[in-house]
Formats: C-alpha cells, structure tokens, sequence
C-alpha cells in the first residue's frame, strides 16, 4: 500500500478516522472495514438488542431481528488505494471518514439503538463517526453546492457489485422506474429521466462495468437482479441522502482483496470521476464563478470580477495546486486594481495585502503596495518596473491574460492608466489645497487638457472635491463641508482660542505676581 498522503483526524478513541481538509466535492465513508477491539465495550448481541427492544415496547421478530457483526475485510484499505489514484488523477482530495472499531463493538450504519445497544463508549463512538460525516456534508454544501457521498461495503453474496440508491430488488426488477412512489438516493440527478440515472449508459453501474470492474446491479447491460441478494442501501445512505446525492457500493471479495486489487482501486477511481463529470458534479463552484468571471467581464464589471477570482481562489482545491493558487491570485490583484476607488475597493485592499501568498508574487504584491501607500505611482515608473511582467511575464512566471495583446487586453491596459492616474489625483486632493493646472498635469505625466478632464471626471463622480479657476489657472482642492461639520469645527477652534487665551492670562498673572513680590 503507498504512503499515506493525507492528514488525519483520529475519532472519538480511535474509534474512526476523519480528512476534513478535502478539495473536492466527493465523500467516501467506510463504516465497517475497522479491526479495534476495544475491551471495554461489550460485544453486540442479539440477545441484547431484543431486550432493549422489550424495555422500549418496540414491536419484534426474534426469528427475524438480527445483529450483523462481520467485518467488511479490507473495504478500509481498499478505500485508501481508492483516495491515492485520485490524489493522482488530478490532485482530487475527497473527504473521508473510516470507521475503525469492529462490527462487533459498534455498527455504524444502523440507527444508534441496533448500531450500539446503548453502551455509552458505543453512543460516544457512534456520535463521533456521524459527527464527522455531518460535517463533511456540510462543507461539501457551502463550498461546492452540492456534491457525492460514497458509502463503501464488502458482501460475499457473490461475484457482483450492488450499487444501491435506495431501491429494493423488486423495485429494480420492474421494467419502468418513473413511478413517482419510488424514491432513491440520488433524486435530484433523476429529474430528467430515472431510468437513465438508475441502469442507463450514464449510470454509476454501467460506468463501474465499462472500466472492467466486473457485473454491478443495477447498470445497461444488468439492469435487474432478480433473484440474487440485493442490499439496496443503509441507514448512512437513508439518512443523509435529503442532504447530499449518496450511493451505496457493495464490492466483492475478490475486488477488495485479489491479485488485481490495486488495478481495481485506480479503476474505481477514474469510474467516480467519470460519474462526477457525466452528472455535472465536478467542480461545480469553479465552473460557476469562471462563468460569472465572463459575465462580469463582458460589462467591464472589474469589482465584481474581482470577487469572482477571491472566491475562485479561496475553493480548496486551487489553493492546493500552487500555480493555479498564483494564477487566481494574480488575477484579484490585478482586477483590483483596474476597479474605480471606493470604500468597499479600499477595503478589499487593505484586506487582501494581508494574505501571506502574495509573498510567492512579489511583484503583484509590490504593485498593491504602491495603490496602499499615499504617495504619487509615477507612469513611468510603471511602465519601467511592471509592463513587462504583468504583459509577458517571466520564465518561471507566466504573466495572465487580463493584459492580454488582444483589443480586451488593450482596453484593459488603458483602464489600468486611468486608476493610476486617479489614485495620484486623489493623493494632490491629500497633500494639495491649491496647484497650478501645469504642474498637476506634470506630476500626472498628462497633458494640461487630459488632466482636466481626469479631474472634471472624479470631481462628477464625487471621488473628490476640486474647483478650477481658469483666469488664473489654479485648481483649489477643497472638502465640501455641511453645516454641522463648519459649525463642530468653529466650536473646535473656539475652544482651542479660549485655551491660549486662558494661558496667556495665566503666564501674566504669574508674572505680575512675581514683580510685585519683588518690589
């Protein structure tokens, strides 16, 4: 078995197993490959969940109520092989949960009475496990939508695999699987056509068999089990299927343990992602924002662009793939700094010189620091220091596409010359109460008509306060003030006036004091 790439966090007294950091929507759940036997927590019994059943009043069988302790050998290991072809496949980190307490000591797919008999290290190990799950679910929602939940089982009923979505072996052996009474795991990959989802070409087990992991009921060319033991799904797939698209997959010995099982683990891999992308599945965040980029930029929206790319950035499995990281960050630099100034711009601004990636591009960083800092960015300089790279980039840095040698490139360009140049107005309206038009058209590198009109633009769009005297060629920089603003600042300078006023009168008074002691 290769090396273990994962970070895992270890479950209520080792009792399971948890990767939370995963960068794909994709959840394995292995819930009866686990081997510890831990002494104090009795063995489940039949014998005892019948008398539980009693003290509850629970209507039972005895000839039918039965407690299933065997283990699913080596689902675990399988499961592992399984998560290393899909690290390979495309850095595809799923989140996983496995169990490692023995059947006999807790089940943890059956409800907590059957699945612990009401041992309290049982409930606690069993809380632990759909803990764990819960929030593996949770996450899968917030940062992709919607995602796959894959709870893996051994069985020695024979040699095929069972994929269950919750529909019984009758159900299945029916011709037509539209009757709306039938409900299965993945409703919401129904929609269109059940029978398709369920035992079509695009279906989980027409998949599994086309990549030579042998027969799986239901697919295309076994659609129905008829006879044959048929274990249609869980209580994990049962319970949590309202919240996440979940199957059920029952594997044979022989796949988990036989001479081709490493073959057949990079098989069911490639079977998982061929499923994700067939049902639209894979990268559903990354594909939403990368159509809002277009959106947005087809408007020229550069802020709302440049939202997009943060949250493009910030999905796990772009921050896990270090160029693709330094791409998305390059592009929120650089679409933030094409948007028009404002508090929310700022904001974002000063928020996002704090992220510790902009170290591995220091030339985008230093770029942010120069729109930070309140001094003048001088054109030339720009064009000394950044052309080159943020157009072309380096050998070892390729530059993006947003200055792309394309007329949206070009424009881009000329946008990005129009916020250097309001930046610097901005900084005069700071430092400047008065300047002659010339020299704010020097200090802006622009010809006396354009600085004008980059001035009459932000002054409309109220980005700052400025008045030109053309008799005398000044612009005044001035802040429009309401009455209560002139009326706090007169009582400010009053108070200030009857301050020095009062210590004046003091030093005199001292002073007159003095003399007359001393005559």
């Amino acid at each position: 078995m290769e090396q273990e790439t994962l970070e895992y966090i270890d479950g209520y007294r080792s009792s399971c197993k948890y990767h939370c950091n995963g960068n794909v929507n994709i959840i394995l759940s292995v819930p009866h490959g686990g081997s510890l036997m831990p002494d104090n927590v009795p063995d489940r019994t039949k014998e005892v969940y019948i008398h539980l059943l009693n003290t509850n009043n629970s209507f039972h069988d005895a000839e039918h109520c039965k407690i299933n302790v065997i283990k699913d050998i080596r689902t675990d290991e399988f499961t592992e092989n399984v998560i290393n072809e899909l690290n390979k496949i495309g850095n595809l980190k799923p989140f996983i949960i496995i169990g490692k307490w023995h059947r006999k000591k807790v089940d943890f797919n059956r409800e907590i009475l059957e699945g612990t008999l009401n041992n309290p290290e049982a409930i606690s190990a069993y809380k632990n496990y759909h803990m764990n799950l819960n929030d593996a679910i949770n996450q899968v929602n917030h940062l992709f939508g919607k995602g796959l939940l894959i709870d893996i089982h051994g069985h020695a009923q024979g040699n095929y695999s069972m994929i269950g979505y919750m529909l019984s072996s009758n159900q299945l052996n029916q011709n037509d699987l539209s009757d709306p009474s039938f409900k299965t795991s993945i409703e919401s990959l129904c929609k269109s056509n059940r029978n398709e989802s369920i035992r079509g070409q695009t279906s989980f087990g027409s998949i599994f068999e086309r990549h030579e992991l042998g027969v799986a009921y239901p697919s295309l060319a076994n659609p129905k089990p008829g006879s044959r033991v048929f274990f249609h799904g869980g209580y994990i797939i049962q319970n949590y299927s309202s919240k996440i698209n979940a199957i059920q997959i029952e594997l044979p010995y022989d796949i988990r343990t036989g001479r081709n099982k490493r073959m057949n683990a990079q098989n069911f891999a490639q079977v998982i992602v061929e499923y994700m992308k067939i049902n639209n599945l894979l990268d559903l965040k990354l594909k939403y924002y990368e159509l809002m980029i277009q959106m947005d930029l087809h408007d020229k929206n550069y802020f709302d662009v440049c939202q997009h790319y943060k949250h493009y950035y910030e999905t796990p499995r772009i921050k896990q793939d270090q160029e693709k990281m330094k791409q998305a960050l390059k592009h929120v630099v650089l679409y933030l700094t094409l948007s028009p100034y404002n508090n929310e711009q700022s904001d974002f601004l000063h928020r996002l010189f704090l992220d510790k990636n902009l170290e591995e591009i220091p030339k985008y960083k230093d770029l942010l620091q120069r729109f930070k800092t309140q001094e003048l960015i001088h054109w030339k300089d720009v064009l000394k220091n950044f052309e080159n790279e943020l157009k072309n980039g380096t050998k070892d840095d390729l530059a993006t596409t947003v200055f792309a040698k394309t007329d949206d490139g070009n424009k881009c360009w000329d946008d990005f010359k129009i916020r250097v140049v309001e930046h610097n107005m901005r900084i005069m309206a700071k430092y400047y109460t008065r300047v002659r038009t010339q020299k704010m058209a020097d200090l802006l590198d622009l010809t006396k008509d354009e600085a004008e009109q980059f001035l009459s633009n932000l002054v409309s769009n109220k980005t700052i306060n400025a008045k030109i005297d053309r008799l005398q060629d000044i612009v005044t920089f001035q802040q429009k003030q309401s009455p209560q603003e002139i009326l706090n600042e007169w009582s400010v300078n009053l108070n200030s006036l009857m301050t020095i006023i009062n210590k004046t009168c003091h030093l005199i008074n001292k002073e007159e004091t003095v003399h007359a002691v001393r005559t």
